[in-house]
C-alpha cells in the first residue's frame, strides 16, 4: 500500500491515469523505466493493472470493444433463458441508466454459479456508447482489484455476440440496508452496529484508491445472514488530487451528471475536486437516514434544485430534531421521546459532523467515522462534540455506572484499596484516619481536577488516575505514607485498565516511599505487585529481578506473614508459567493455595484468586478436568465469599470459558463468552484487562471455526489497543489477532503497521535455548498473512525458523505443529499433494502430543489433508475419514459454526463422484 493520505495518493492517481492511456507495449515498457528507477509506488500501480492480466489471461475481456455506429445499433432482445456467456438468464433485476441487471446461473456445467449479470444498454448514440464502455470499463478495473468480504465480487466479464459488455457479479439476496432494518425492526444501536459494517467496506475502497461517489441504501444490500455488501463501482474512481482540474469531466459532461442528488456531496453538485470526505459525506446522508427514516433536508419531493441548493447552503437539521411519527419510532421499537432521547446529542453530532458543508471540517476519513460510531456504542464520549464538562462526565459515569461513586470507579477502586490496606495493618486506629484522609483526597481531586483541559475532550478513567497521581505528588508531600498507599491504589487500577508502563512507574515510586519509611512489608508487597506488572510487560528478567529483592529482605519481616507468602508463592508461579516451565508453577501455584486458606479460609476471595492460578497453569498443561475442578472450587469460594469484587467474580467466568476454549470444546465456550462479556463490559467497563482477555479468546473462537466475518465485530478494539504502547504485552496479543482478522477478511492491506510490527519481534536476535514465545507467535502470524495472500515463498520462509531444530516440551510442540500445519497448506495450495499430506500428518501428531488426539485441534489439522489425500487417489478413505471428523466436530462446534457446513458442502461434492473429486480438491478447508 502507499503510505501518505494525500501526496502518495495523488501521485499514484496520475500514474494510474497515465498508464491507462499506454498501449500494452508501451505500458510494459514505462513500467520496466520505473522498476529500474525502483519507484516506491510501482507495486501499487503494478496490482491495480493485474486484474486486466488476469482477465486476459482467464478469457475475461481484456478492453471493451465499441458498440458500433448510430446506424449499426442492434436492438436488445435478452429474455429468460437467453445465453450470455457461460451463463443463462433467469429473471430480470433491474436497470439503471447505464446498464440492465439480470439474475443467471452458470450453465456450462463446469460449477453451479447464480450471478447477477449486469448488462451495459446499447446505446442508440455513438458518444453515449463509447461514454458508458468507458465507464463499464472502469467498474470492471475496479472491482477485479477489490478483494472484500463486504463489497460484490466480480466473477467474470465479457461481450456478447452482438457487442454488448457484460459482468458477472455475486448475487446479493437481499434488501437496501434502510428496508432491510425496518423489516426487522431493528434498534438505533443495532442499526448502527450493521451501518459500521459498510464503512469497513467502503474503508478498504479508499485504502486501494477508490472513491464510489454514489453510496445510497439501493446500493447498499443486506442479505439474509446480516451481511451487508457494497454494490454499483460504476461511477467509482481513483482519488484524485484537490488541485487537479474539477470532476466535471468531459466524461461526465457527455454522459450526464454522474450522481444521485439525494446522497451527492456539496463539492459533487458544485463540481468541485473530491476526496475521501465526499464518501463520508454521502455515508452521513444514509446514517442519517437509516436513523430518522428521512432526509437530512426539508425540501418538497420532486424539487432537484431545491434538493440542490439545500445540499449547497442549508445546514442539516439534527436528527433528534425531525418530526417523527409512532410508526417511525415502532420501527426503532421506542416511543417518539425515546427516539429523541436516544440520538442526541452523540448521534445528532456524529451525522452533523459527516454532514458539514466544507469537506475539511467532515470525518477526515470513513476510519474516522467508524471510530466515532464505535464510541457511541461502547457509552465513551463521541469526538464530535465540543462536551462541557457535566457532559463528559456523565459519559463516564454511564460507562462505569456498576462501580461509580461521585467520580467513578476509580475513586471506589483507589478508596477500596485505601482501606483494605487499613484493615491489615495492626495500627488500625492510624490507618482508618488515614483511609478517610485518602477518600477526602481523591473525592477533592476528582472534584477539583479540570476535565476541559483534557485534550481528547472526554473524561476517562486514564485522565482522572493522571489527576490523582499529580495531585497526590503535590498535596500529599508532608504524608509519605498516605501518599504511597494512594500510589499503590492509582497503580492497581492502571493495571486494570492495560496501562503497565504507568504502573511501573507509579509502583516503583511507591516503593521508594515506602523503602525511606522503613516499612518492609509494604516494600515487598509493592515489590511484588512490580514482579507481576513486569511479567504482564513479558518482562520475566525484571519479574525475577523484583523477586529477588524480596527474598533478600524476607528475615525483615519478622514473623511468618502467610498473606504475603501467598502472594510471593503465586506471582513465582506465573514467572515459571512465563518461562514454559509448567511443573514448577504448578507446585508454587499449589503452595499459593495451601497459603491462602490458611491465612484467609477456603471462602476467601484470595483464596479464590490462587485456585484460578492454579487453574489456569492445569489447562496450560493440558489437564482439562483438573482445571474444571479447581474452578469450579474457586467458583465456590467466590459465591460464598464476602469481600469479593466484581472483577473477582467475572474473572472466575473468564476462566471457565478460557478451559472450556483450550479444551478444545468450543460450544461451550461460546456459550460462556456470551454470557459472561455483557456482564464484564456492564461492571468493569470493555477497557478493563479481564474483558479484554474475553474478548480475544471470542475473536480466536470465530476464527478457528471458520467465522471470519464475526470476528470483525471486535476489530475496532483490537485496532485501538494495537496502537497503544503503553501495555506492549496487551499490544502484542492485539496486533497478532487484528492482523489475522484482516488477512481472512481481505482488509490487511489498509494496517502495514500492523504487519511492521509483526516482522519486527520475529526479527528478534534468537537467544540460546528455545524460541522465544512471542517471536514464534509473531512468526506463525505472519506466515498465515502470507499464505492467506497467496505470497507462498514469504510463507515459507517466515516458517522456516520454526520447522528446524527438537522441540524439547509440548509449548514449543504446539508451536511446532501449527508451523507444520501451515507449511502443509502451503505445499496443498501449490498442487504439492503428495509433500502436503505428510507435512499434515506429521503436524496431526505433533498436535495429539500437544493437546491430545481427541483435540479439536487435532481434528482440524485431520481434515485439512483430506482433499491432498483426494488428490492423491485415496477419496474413498478420505470420504470415511471426513465423515467421522463431521461426526466429532457436530458435538465440539456451535451449530452454525461455517467449517461445519463447509465439511458438509465437500462431503457432498466428494460423494458426488469423480466430477466433484475435482472441486473437491480445490475447494480445501483454510
Amino acid at each position: 500500500m502507499v503510505g501518505d493520505s494525500v501526496s502518495d495518493w495523488q501521485e499514484l492517481s496520475a500514474l494510474y491515469e497515465r498508464a491507462d492511456a499506454l498501449a500494452l507495449g508501451e505500458r510494459a515498457a514505462w513500467f520496466d523505466t520505473l522498476r529500474g528507477e525502483q519507484h516506491r509506488l510501482l507495486p501499487q500501480l503494478e496490482r491495480m493493472f493485474d486484474a486486466r492480466t488476469s482477465m486476459a489471461s482467464d478469457g475475461f475481456m481484456s478492453a471493451l470493444p465499441r458498440i458500433g455506429t448510430a446506424e449499426t445499433a442492434l436492438p436488445s432482445n435478452w429474455g429468460v433463458d437467453s445465453q450470455i456467456g457461460s451463463y443463462r438468464l433467469l429473471r430480470h433485476v433491474g436497470s439503471g441508466g447505464m446498464a440492465e441487471v439480470w439474475l443467471a446461473e452458470r450453465c456450462d456445467g463446469a460449477f453451479e454459479r447464480r450471478v447477477a449479470i449486469k448488462l451495459l444498454f446499447n446505446h442508440p448514440t455513438h458518444d453515449q456508447r463509447d461514454t458508458f464502455a468507458e465507464r463499464f470499463r472502469r467498474e470492471r478495473d475496479i472491482l477485479a482489484s477489490l478483494n472484500h468480504l463486504n463489497i460484490a465480487t466480480l466473477h467474470d466479464a465479457g461481450v456478447t455476440d452482438t457487442g454488448q459488455p457484460w459482468l458477472a457479479l455475486e448475487y446479493i439476496e437481499g434488501a437496501p440496508i434502510t428496508a432491510w432494518c425496518d423489516q426487522r425492526r431493528l434498534t438505533i444501536a443495532e442499526r448502527v452496529r450493521l451501518f459500521l459494517q459498510i464503512l469497513v467496506a467502503v474503508e478498504h475502497a479508499h485504502a486501494n484508491l477508490v472513491l464510489h461517489r454514489d453510496l445510497k441504501p439501493s446500493n447498499i444490500l443486506v442479505d439474509e445472514s446480516g451481511r451487508v455488501c457494497l454494490l454499483d463501482f460504476g461511477i467509482a474512481k481513483l482519488l484524485e488530487s484537490p488541485t487537479s482540474a474539477p470532476e466535471a469531466t468531459e466524461l461526465t459532461h457527455r454522459a450526464g451528471r454522474p450522481l444521485t442528488l439525494r446522497y451527492a456531496s456539496p463539492e459533487q453538485i458544485g463540481g468541485s475536486a473530491l476526496t475521501t470526505r465526499s464518501d463520508v459525506y454521502s455515508l452521513g446522508v444514509v446514517l442519517h437516514e437509516l436513523l430518522t427514516g428521512a432526509s437530512p433536508y426539508d425540501v418538497s419531493p420532486g424539487s432537484e434544485r431545491a434538493l440542490a441548493d439545500a445540499i449547497g447552503q442549508a445546514e442539516a437539521r439534527p436528527p433528534s430534531r425531525r418530526s417523527f411519527t409512532e410508526a417511525v419510532a415502532r420501527l426503532r421499537q421506542v416511543s417518539v421521546d425515546g427516539l429523541r432521547k436516544a440520538l442526541r446529542p452523540d448521534l445528532d453530532a456524529i451525522v452533523l459532523c459527516a454532514l458539514r458543508k466544507e469537506p475539511e471540517a467532515r470525518y477526515p476519513s470513513v476510519l474516522a467515522l467508524h471510530e466515532d460510531l464505535g464510541r457511541w456504542l461502547r457509552h465513551e464520549a463521541v469526538l464530535a462534540t465540543a462536551p462541557s464538562v457535566v457532559y463528559r462526565f456523565r459519559k463516564f459515569v454511564r460507562r462505569h455506572r456498576k462501580a461509580v461513586v461521585v467520580g467513578g470507579f476509580v475513586t471506589t477502586a483507589l478508596i477500596a484499596a485505601t482501606v483494605v490496606t487499613a484493615l491489615q495493618s495492626n495500627r488500625a486506629q492510624d490507618e482508618s484516619r488515614r483511609a478517610a484522609a485518602a477518600k477526602a483526597f481523591l473525592l477533592d481531586t476528582l472534584w477539583q481536577s479540570d476535565p476541559s483541559q483534557s485534550q481528547g475532550g472526554a473524561v476517562k478513567a486514564s485522565e482522572l488516575l493522571d489527576a490523582g497521581l499529580d495531585r497526590a505528588n503535590r498535596t500529599l508531600v508532608d504524608q509519605p505514607r498516605l501518599r504511597a498507599e494512594v500510589l499503590r491504589g492509582i497503580a492497581t487500577i492502571d493495571q486494570n485498565l492495560g496501562r503497565y508502563v504507568e504502573a511501573e512507574t507509579i509502583l516503583r515510586q511507591a516503593a521508594g516511599l515506602f523503602d525511606s519509611l522503613a516499612l518492609p512489608r509494604e516494600l515487598a508487597a509493592t515489590r511484588l505487585e512490580l514482579a507481576g506488572n513486569a511479567l504482564q510487560m513479558g518482562d520475566t528478567a525484571a519479574a525475577s529481578s523484583y523477586l529477588d529483592l524480596v527474598h533478600r529482605q524476607w528475615d525483615r519481616l519478622g514473623a511468618d506473614d502467610g498473606a504475603l507468602a501467598a502472594k510471593d508463592h503465586e506471582v513465582r508461579g506465573w514467572l515459571f508459567q512465563a518461562k514454559g516451565e509448567l511443573p514448577a508453577a504448578k507446585i508454587e501455584m499449589e503452595a499459593s493455595w495451601q497459603q491462602a486458606k490458611r491465612v484467609f479460609g477456603e471462602n476467601d476471595s484470595r483464596t479464590a484468586d490462587a485456585l484460578r492460578g492454579l487453574a489456569w497453569i492445569e489447562q496450560e498443561m493440558r489437564n482439562y478436568d483438573g482445571a474444571r475442578q479447581h474452578i469450579a472450587l474457586a467458583a465456590s469460594a467466590i459465591s460464598l465469599s464476602r469481600n469479593a469484587t466484581a472483577t473477582e467474580r467475572i474473572g472466575v467466568e473468564i476462566e471457565e470459558a478460557r478451559i472450556e476454549y483450550s479444551a478444545g470444546d468450543l460450544r461451550r465456550a461460546q456459550v460462556r463468552i456470551a454470557s459472561a462479556l455483557p456482564r464484564c463490559a456492564a461492571a468493569l467497563g470493555p477497557s478493563n484487562e479481564n474483558c479484554f482477555f474475553l474478548v480475544v479468546v471470542r475473536v480466536l473462537l470465530a476464527l478457528q471455526i471458520g467465522s471470519a466475518n464475526d470476528a470483525r465485530v471486535d476489530l475496532p478494539l483490537l485496532l485501538e489497543t494495537a496502537s497503544d504502547d503503553r501495555s506492549p504485552r496487551r499490544q502484542f496479543e492485539a496486533t497478532t489477532i487484528a492482523a489475522r482478522v484482516l488477512a481472512a477478511n481481505g482488509g490487511l492491506q489498509a494496517h502495514g503497521d500492523l504487519v511492521y510490527r509483526l516482522r519486527a519481534v520475529a526479527a528478534r536476535p534468537a537467544a540460546p535455548g528455545p524460541i522465544e514465545n512471542d517471536r514464534a507467535r509473531a512468526m506463525l502470524t505472519l506466515a498465515e498473512v502470507e499464505l492467506r495472500a497467496g505470497q507462498y515463498v514469504d510463507a515459507g520462509r517466515a516458517l522456516q525458523p520454526l520447522l528446524e531444530g527438537d522441540a524439547p516440551h509440548f509449548v514449543e510442540i504446539a508451536f511446532r505443529a501449527r508451523a507444520r500445519m501451515l507449511q502443509g497448506l502451503l505445499l496443498q495450495k501449490a498442487g504439492l499433494h503428495g509433500e502436503a499430506l505428510a507435512m499434515l500428518i506429521t503436524a496431526e501428531a505433533d498436535f495429539g502430543t500437544a493437546f491430545g488426539p481427541e483435540h479439536t485441534d487435532t481434528k482440524i489439522c485431520q481434515l485439512y489433508g483430506l482433499p491432498s489425500a483426494v488428490a492423491l487417489g485415496r477419496s474413498e478413505s478420505a470420504y470415511r475419514q471426513g465423515v467421522t471428523n463431521l461426526a466429532w466436530l457436530v458435538e465440539r462446534l456451535p451449530d452454525d459454526a461455517p467449517l461445519l457446513s463447509k465439511t458438509r458442502r465437500w462431503l457432498k461434492e466428494l460423494k458426488s463422484g469423480p466430477a466433484g473429486s475435482s472441486s473437491a480438491i480445490d475447494a480445501g478447508f483454510f
